[in-house]
């Protein structure tokens, strides 16, 4: 186990691109001691998992010790308690206790399995989501609970909950039109920002439904990203070439660490050989390219920091009505990025309540395993910001018109009420 922990801090230590933007450098040192302490020689895998989700509150959300390994519960299940500050609150009275197990120490535990990066409500989504597992390969407690609890009187109540809540969507595709031509309405469920394989497939639909709109003479666009968890900017930036915007120009500055640098020149130098012959022709070639790209690179080799601008194209018969962004507590990464240059471009309208987390953030998460106890893990290997700068609260990018959107199948009449009210704001 010992092994497991030197791995995993000198994994973090050399790969990631600002380790200590959440937790000092003398901190980062003697969690690492302290860990050790806490091992002993016949501790069980299980425990060792347990101290080690601890970290997570040290990182960001997308460098965490993966807890798939211990928690196999579905993810789209939750107990559905309020979290305020240190305390669990079941319809406005505080929990004392579930199943006679003191409730206090179990939230201070779980509320550190998680990083304290997110917003109010990811955070209380989180714990909400990992209560259930933990209380049981942790507690051996599992439904009913059976739930003491004390209001403001001084009164205490016992309640029982037989089941979990589920967390609902309209699908579980990653992208869906649903329209609504009586009322001129359209909806875009962007469910993800990952499509790999499929990226023909993401074009193609988005081409039909775009084609759609405009047949149907659409004056009303809601892009739903609630359920997207984030992936690549890639497919955001094909979406938004259907959408009209202003011509702010975007610049992304990404700064990873030096050995990522070292890594990114030597490639460079290698393409270079490649494409030129080895001749005084090839060499003249290469010697002019790096010059032209030669401050660009010494910044990189100085800095650690890559700045190029992101390519906006537009479409010729591009959406030209009213826009909508529904964002909420599970919005993550890649759609958080999205709603942020939905922002700067000022495409449309942001409805809903705060995302998960804020900006800028470390991304890039690549996976690692433990050699002795086989736990994963993901590092972030770098650091993305955009400028020009987007107005935040704390990072937080924040709806125009908030909206309760949390686990909600939206109706048409949620969607002219959101109509509506952007109307009653213009005047």
């Amino acid at each position: 186990m010992y092994n497991d922990i030197d791995f995993y801090f000198k994994t973090l230590e050399c790969n990631h691109p600002c380790l200590y933007k959440m937790i000092n450098e003398s901190k980062f040192d003697s969690l690492r001691i302290d860990l050790k302490l806490k091992c002993k020689d016949d501790m069980e895998v299980k425990d060792f998992y347990r101290i080690l989700l601890s970290l997570n509150q040290y990182t960001d959300g997308h460098t965490q010790v993966l807890k798939q390994k211990i928690f196999n519960s579905d993810p789209s299940v939750f107990l559905n308690l309020k979290v305020i500050d240190n305390t669990f609150m079941l319809n406005n009275d505080r929990v004392l206790s579930i199943n006679n197990k003191d409730i206090t120490e179990i939230m201070i535990e779980v509320k550190s399995f998680s990083s304290k990066e997110g917003g109010i409500h990811a955070k209380e989504l989180n714990i909400c989501k990992i209560l259930p597992e933990y209380l049981s390969v942790f507690h051996g407690i599992k439904l009913p609970y059976i739930i003491k609890s004390i209001n403001q009187k001084g009164d205490t109540n016992t309640c029982v909950i037989s089941q979990l809540d589920s967390l609902r969507r309209v699908t579980r595709e990653k992208l869906l039109f649903n329209f609504y031509p009586e009322e001129s309405v359209a909806v875009i469920f962007y469910n993800s920002s990952d499509f790999n394989r499929y990226e023909r497939e993401f074009e193609k639909t988005l081409s039909l439904g775009f084609t759609k709109m405009n047949e149907l003479k659409i004056k009303h666009l809601f892009i739903d990203i609630r359920s997207n968890g984030g992936g690549f900017i890639h497919y955001n930036n094909i979406l938004l070439q259907y959408l009209r915007k202003n011509n702010n120009k975007t610049v992304m500055h990404t700064l990873v660490p030096k050995v990522v640098v070292e890594e990114q020149l030597k490639l460079n130098y290698e393409r270079l050989n490649k494409r030129f012959p080895n001749n005084l022709w090839g060499s003249l070639r290469k010697q002019m390219i790096l010059l032209l790209k030669r401050k660009k690179i010494l910044k990189f080799e100085r800095t650690g920091i890559v700045s190029e601008r992101i390519k906006s194209k537009i479409l010729k018969k591009c959406y030209k009505g009213n826009v909508y962004l529904i964002q909420g507590r599970e919005t993550y990464s890649a759609a958080i990025l999205l709603a942020e240059e939905f922002k700067r471009k000022q495409i449309g309208v942001i409805v809903g309540e705060d995302n998960g987390a804020p900006i800028p953030f470390p991304s890039g998460p690549i996976n690692y395993t433990l050699p002795n106890s086989k736990i994963s893990f993901t590092c972030s290997f770098c650091y993305s910001w955009y400028t020009p700068p987007v107005e935040t609260c704390n990072g937080f990018i924040l709806p125009d018109i908030e909206y309760d959107v949390f686990n909600k199948i939206l109706t048409i009449e949620d969607y002219k009420q959101i109509i509506e009210y952007n109307r009653n704001n213009k005047k």
